[in-house]
């Protein structure tokens, strides 16, 4: 953190940590996880504080791989957020409606959303007039499509999802169902 900060400056150097509570596909393999990441945050916490630009905590109780992430409660960040002083973003598994009570609930600053900002070309917009988000498919994240050797499926994902006005009604996810 010290080299980042030194030829960007503090202001410009945000931290994403990913705490882990042995629950989940990423637990983490140490005997007492909870203290390692408060010592890492309360540290952020004394050495940097709100200079920091950020610190992004993803909230991974929650069985990310499955759409039941969005109806579970954010143990993790209730932990460690109270911890550090500046700006904090929390992700995994939040709607529009529920980054907005977060948010408004003063936990933290900010929610990213990942899943939905990849499969959602506009969805900034679509939060703004309260248009669900597009359905998601898991298996093109991060990857060149489907694997396939065809030119085509390598242009499965991020830049094939429709527009809200480009979208049939089966595209769009039904967030009354979470």
């Amino acid at each position: 953190m010290d080299a980042l900060i030194s030829v960007w400056g503090p202001g410009r150097v945000g931290i994403r940590i990913s705490p882990h509570d042995g629950i989940g596909p990423n637990l983490v393999q140490d005997s007492n996880p909870e203290l390692i990441y408060t010592y890492v945050i309360k540290t952020l916490n004394q050495k940097y504080g709100k200079k920091l630009a950020y610190l992004h905590l993803i909230e991974t109780t929650r069985p990310f791989v499955t759409d039941k992430s969005f109806s579970q409660p954010v143990k993790l960040l209730k932990m460690y957020a109270p911890l550090f002083e500046g700006t904090i973003i929390a992700a995994s598994g939040f709607t529009p409606d529920s980054a907005a009570a977060i948010v408004e609930s003063g936990l933290v600053d900010a929610v990213a959303f990942g899943r939905f900002f990849i499969s959602t070309p506009d969805l900034a917009e679509r939060i703004r007039i309260g248009a669900p988000p597009n359905k998601y498919t898991r298996k093109t994240f991060y990857t060149m499509g489907t694997h396939s050797s065809s030119d085509d499926n390598l242009r499965i994902g991020y830049t094939d999802y429709p527009t809200l006005t480009e979208a049939k009604p089966d595209q769009l996810f039904d967030l009354s169902k979470i």
